[in-house]
């Protein structure tokens, strides 16, 4: 409940502190007064967008500032310690608004979160608001409180959503997939088919170009072997030098070594003739090895265009596309199975609505008698009230259509609540729902304005008498112009203008009566307004 709200430079109010009680307060006053700034503050609170200029002629921003007592059953919803919460917001004329809990600067998003879930403000807009099917559908699960099944169906709604996207998805891709998969399949077996060795292209061009030159090899070969082997050649030169060495040796020791090491040249020439002549025979012209050889390497080039300029790359390239396959296989679903799944998710969302659907139903005819019981304590005992719960296709909040409907009397149509309610009508309705709803919702704190559109006489004491029954259960706070409904009240403020400048107190006693008398249109001085006024004092009295 709020306990203490504190308004700076807002609209009229320059500064004002509010202190409320538990039960049944009104705040009353003429129009124009301030009591809308008082609304808009709390609507602050709440974290509702207000425009800056509702900031008060001369100041730099509006401030406002609340004290709530939580009750029990709250206090392991919200991630403060203690059971009393300080809200706090201010709105600058000029730059972003800023707000507070318990001096914690945080988001207005959690200012909805919070205070929203605390407080629960009815004025002619939500009125508005309530002909929507959207709220009548909300306030029929709020009394069921059917809060796991209808995130049961949500889940489930979400998945048949993402089970068609995907679904989507798996059919507009399975023709890529598959183009991708054969692709890198013939690329993959192509290299495969290769047998590709590390230094596969140094090996293929040098067997091509020994291939294409074979017949110039040999006869370059065979001449570098003539002028080493041919009478009078390179090794018949250096064996006369070894004789010269070994003739002489025996007159220096020392020239043993460098016969030797001439012997050893000798032999070395002589084991490279051999070699040489070895590979020189070896150069046969073979077309068929040299074509084979060249369309290999063709097959290597055409393979590494656009995957790599090396076999090493080529083979990393390889690797990828083999792993991308397994991905491709593994991960991949055919579009039936992806219809299969879809059809899956659907069903699993009848079922989940299904059961939302039934509980919707029950809610609906117990809403129905509670409210119905409502309207006749509020001067509309031939109305009837109904809700009707139709099945229509699965949507995000169910499988179903509610309107709330109203008829009057006996003898009129059965109309939606949108279609030809009246104002009061409406104000009658929403508060016969609100106590119904009471028991069933996490508010501790109902505030009205302007319930008492449309109605005056028998009506209002009604509605008074309606409203201080909420306030038994909830705080009940009531911006109101009828003299019967604030002499309900536990506890009446009063909203004043003077220069431009609202202030706010509470009355009591002879000034309470001096404000009854004011709404009743009478003088202050006149003996007959007071003792009506004191009348309406005295009947609240008799029927608590």
């Amino acid at each position: 409940m709020i306990d203490e709200l504190r308004i700076r430079g807002l609209g009229v109010i320059d500064d004002a502190h509010l202190e409320f009680s538990p039960g049944f307060t009104v705040l009353t006053g003429e129009t124009g007064a301030g009591k809308t700034m008082v609304l808009t503050s709390l609507r602050m609170l709440m974290g509702e967008k207000v425009d800056s200029s509702a900031v008060r002629s001369g100041c730099d921003r509006a401030e406002v500032d609340a004290v709530f007592t939580l009750v029990a059953p709250l206090i392991a919803d919200i991630e403060f310690d203690g059971d009393e919460l300080i809200i706090w917001r201010t709105l600058p004329a000029h730059g972003r608004t800023r707000a507070a809990i318990n001096a914690r600067p945080v988001p207005l998003r959690l200012l909805t979160e919070i205070v929203g879930g605390l407080v629960t403000i009815h004025g002619q807009s939500d009125q508005w608001l309530m002909r929507r099917e959207e709220a009548q559908r909300t306030m029929v699960d709020s009394f069921a409180g059917h809060d796991k099944l209808l995130a049961a169906y949500v889940d489930a709604w979400k998945k048949a959503v993402a089970a068609k996207r995907h679904r989507d998805q798996v059919v507009e891709s399975f023709d890529k997939v598959q183009a991708e998969v054969q692709y890198l399949q013939t690329m993959v077996d192509a290299i495969a088919k290769l047998e590709l060795a590390a230094d596969e292209e140094n090996f293929l061009n040098t067997q091509i170009d020994r291939l294409s030159n074979a017949n110039r090899l040999r006869d370059d070969i065979g001449g570098v072997v003539s002028s080493l082997d041919r009478d009078g050649g390179v090794t018949d030169t250096l064996g006369n030098a070894l004789g010269i060495l070994r003739r002489i040796e025996r007159l220096d020791a020392s020239i043993s070594d460098y016969a030797g090491r001439l012997e050893a040249i000798i032999a070395d020439a002589q084991e490279l003739v051999r070699d040489l002549t070895d590979y020189g025979e070896s150069l046969l012209d073979d077309p068929q090895e040299l074509e084979r050889l060249s369309q290999r390497r063709a097959q290597l080039e055409e393979l590494l265009k656009g995957r790599g300029q090396t076999v090493s790359e080529l083979l990393a390239w390889e690797s990828a596309a083999r792993d991308r396959l397994v991905e491709l296989t593994d991960a991949g679903m055919s579009p039936d199975e992806a219809e299969k799944r879809l059809q899956e998710a659907q069903q699993r969302v009848l079922t989940a609505g299904e059961r939302l659907h039934h509980s919707r139903e029950k809610a609906a005819k117990r809403l129905t008698t509670a409210v119905n019981k409502e309207l006749s304590g509020l001067a509309m005992k031939e109305a009837t009230f109904s809700i009707n719960v139709t099945a229509v296709r699965p949507a995000s909040h169910g499988c179903d259509e509610i309107t709330m409907e109203l008829r009057p009397h006996p003898h009129a149509p059965s109309r939606p609540l949108g279609e030809g309610a009246s104002g009061g009508e409406l104000s009658r309705v929403m508060l016969a729902l609100e106590v119904a709803l009471g028991s069933q919702t996490r508010a501790t704190t109902y505030i009205f304005d302007e319930v008492d559109a449309g109605i005056g006489g028998r009506t209002a004491l009604e509605v008074g008498n309606r409203l201080r029954s909420l306030s038994r259960t909830q705080q009940v706070i009531v911006v109101t112009h009828l003299p019967q409904i604030a002499a309900m009240a536990d506890k009446h403020m009063v909203v004043a203008k003077k220069s431009g400048t609202a202030r706010v107190w509470e009355v009591a006693g002879e000034a309470r009566i001096d404000e009854l008398v004011r709404m009743l249109g009478g003088e202050t001085t006149s003996l007959a307004a007071r003792r009506h006024a004191s009348e309406l004092l005295g009947l609240a009295e008799s029927q608590e």
